[in-house]
Formats: structure tokens, sequence, C-alpha cells
């Protein structure tokens, strides 16, 4: 066994390798799911209430953002479709996108029901890389027409639509409207997510998640940077956006000169640093007696300012990825999406047969979830009957798949 001691920048190198390799791995599973999942729609789609009770018997990581409300909102889901579309397969026109398979987009297929007028709605989330290092995804926020007074989030979906639509119109302007602060409504924005109660959110707020603005050329940038450096056997010294355009050109001959001019002085720096901090030693003595009524105007000063700053409006934070949180109106947006697309819609059948053994099981209670679309308010079904045979092999096929996965994991 070797003795010599353990690097973490190797340890973080065979990490980076395994990560790739689930990348792989997660791109050839969604082209050989995705002719089954395709069958399994057809199915499912002559089964009446098939999603509702899906998402009924969702895991409590789904369920967790999923209120009352939002159950009778649900219960008029049609038909729910998650594509890795970076990384489609057509197979009648020839066509193979080699994206990130981690990118993925929801359809939701609804009936007429009495929340809102849109028959389908899409949520689209790209994977992204910053150049400092972050990854994760990011999307854009989704508008629902609600019907009057049946909006489920109270606003803050509209509000957080017409910030983003204003942005994106800024960015077209010269240097993307940097020097005119930040875009109206987007002090609301903020202020609204400050008073939000998290545990309030509606389940429709996540079509509003947006994540931080990593741009795809940004995204590009950073993950060829990070593949160089790894192909080389190097660790990636990440830099902030703000040190990557200030880079520019090439140094200049003067520049260098300037360079090796400071690299020269070095040593006599250090010995005027000596000679300072030694008259600095001196005169501290002196600078301690400072008066108990010049304490007491800093302290006041120090308030006013402090007052000042509460006074001050949002718009003065500055716009970086350590302030995108502050308009962010579902901020576990991420965690959801990735809940949706690698339990529930690939486990889809096994939370379906769960809702139909619970519903038949006598001591149970009807859930508001099984609500029909059209019907009076509180009229409820049953799943339809299967076969036990059926349902069976249905679950342990489910469960295969799920224990696999988790071996993956």
């Amino acid at each position: 066994m070797s003795s010599s001691p353990v690097r973490f920048e190797d340890l973080a190198k065979v990490e980076k390798k395994f990560a790739a390799t689930e990348v792989k791995l997660l791109r050839y599973q969604n082209e050989l799911q995705a002719s089954l999942f395709e069958d399994r729609a057809d199915v499912v789609d002559g089964v009446p209430n098939f999603w509702c009770l899906v998402f009924e018997q969702a895991p409590p990581e789904i369920d967790q953002f999923i209120s009352p409300s939002d159950s009778a909102a649900l219960a008029s889901l049609k038909s729910l479709s998650v594509i890795r579309f970076e990384t489609v397969c057509d197979v009648a026109s020839g066509t193979h996108l080699e994206g990130d398979p981690r990118s993925v987009s929801f359809t939701f297929e609804f009936v007429e029901n009495d929340f809102f007028t849109d028959k389908v709605i899409t949520k689209k989330f790209w994977y992204r890389t910053a150049d400092d290092g972050w990854t994760g995804y990011v999307s854009e926020p989704t508008k629902i027409h609600w019907k009057e007074g049946k909006d489920l989030t109270h606003g803050m979906l509209d509000l957080a639509v017409r910030v983003w639509e204003r942005e994106q119109a800024r960015a077209q302007l010269p240097n993307g409207g940097a020097d005119l602060g930040p875009v109206e409504e987007y002090d609301v924005l903020v202020k609204q997510v400050e008073k939000m109660n998290p545990g309030s959110v509606s389940f429709f707020a996540w079509f509003g998640y947006r994540g931080r603005d990593v741009t795809s050329e940004e995204s590009a940038r950073a993950t060829k940077m990070e593949e160089e450096m790894m192909d080389k056997g190097k660790s990636v010294v990440r830099e902030s956006p703000a040190e990557h355009d200030a880079k520019g050109k090439e140094p200049t001959e003067e520049a260098s000169k300037e360079e090796q001019s400071e690299s020269s002085d070095e040593s006599s720096d250090e010995y005027t640093s000596v000679k300072e901090t030694q008259s600095e030693e001196e005169d501290v003595s002196a600078d301690d007696k400072v008066s108990e009524d010049e304490a007491a105007s800093e302290d006041e000063a120090a308030s006013e300012d402090e007052a000042a700053s509460e006074d001050a409006p949002v718009s003065d934070i500055s716009h970086t990825h350590t302030s995108y949180t502050a308009r962010e109106i579902f901020p576990a947006g991420e965690d959801l999406a990735i809940a949706l697309s690698e339990d529930l819609y690939p486990c889809a059948i096994k939370y379906f047969i769960e809702a139909h053994t619970q519903a038949s099981t006598p001591a149970s209670e009807p859930s508001e979830v099984n609500y029909v679309p059209g019907e009076t308010a509180g009229q409820f079904v049953d799943p339809p009957d299967l076969e036990d045979s059926a349902l069976m092999r249905m679950v342990e096929e489910d469960d295969q798949r799920a224990a696999k996965k988790r071996k993956r994991g």
C-alpha cells in the first residue's frame, strides 16, 4: 500500500470522471426508455384519473409542495410528459442531439377546469455550468392564464413573469442596459418574496422558478475550460465572471515591464513595511485616546447610516449570482424538478397502483385528488378496476427499475 499523501486534486479528478460516466449512462438510458414512455402514454391515456392518482401518492419530496387547492387543480391533469430535450433521438429523421441529458422539459396537459384556461403548460430546465464552477438548473418563468379570482399564487407568478420579460427586453439594449438599474417592479418582487411564507407557496409557483442567470455561452465556455483542464490532469481554477471579462487582451510589453519592476522592488517594500510597522506601534497609545464625545458621535453616525440603509430601495442590491435568490418565488424549484423527472414520472405506474390499492381498502377515505373535472365539487370516483395479476406484475417491474436506479446512485 502506498504511503504517499492523498491529494484532494486527485480525488476531485476521479470524482469528475465518475460524474462524466453517469452523464453518459443517463444519455444511454434516455435513448432506451424513450419508446417505453411512449408506449406507457398510449396505455394510460385510457385510464381515468391516472395522473391525478399518481400525484395523490407522490413521495414527500413532491407532496410537501401540494396544497389542497393545488390538488383540486391537479385533478384536471390529463397527461404529463417529461423529455430530455437536449438529447432527443428521432429515428425517422436520423436526428440525434448530443446535448446535456440532464436538461429536461415538463409538459402538463389539462382538461377544462375552474382555475385556468390553459390546456397545455410547459416548463423547461437547462442544466448549466457557470464560470465560478456552479452547476445546476436554470429556467424561465412560465405564464399561467388564471381565471378571475382563481390565482393560486396570489399574483406572484404573474409578477415574476413580468419582471423576467422586462429583463429580456432590457438585455437587447446596448450594454444590456446595465446603467439603467433594475427593471420596473423588481423591487416589488423582492419585497413580496421577503414576506412570503415558504410553507404556503403553491405548487404552481414552481412555474415561476428561474435559478441563476447563466447563459448558454457562459455554460459552454466554462464546460470547455473544465474539460481541457481535466484532460491535462490539472485542477480547475475558477474565476468570477467579472475576472473573466476583465482579462481582455494579452499583457502588453509595458505591463510586463511593470510586473518585473514590481517584483524587483519586493525586498525594499518589505524593509519599508517593517519601518512603517514600528512607527504605527509608537502611535497606538495616541490613537487609543479618542475622547468619549468623539466615540459617541461615531456611534450616532453609524446608526444614521444603518437607518438609511434600511430605507434604501431594494434595487440597490447588486445583481450578481449572490442576489438571484432574492427574486425567487419558488426557492426549491430545482429540487422539485429533479423529484418529478427522476422519481414521480418514471415510477408513475407504481404510484398509481399504490393509490388504487389504498382506495380499494374499506378503511380508506376518499381523496380530494379524485375530484372529477366538470362534476360538482366533492364528487369522487374510485380508480378503474385492474386484474390483480396485472397489478402485481406492474409493481414488480417498477420496483426492479427503482432498485437498479438506487444502485447506480
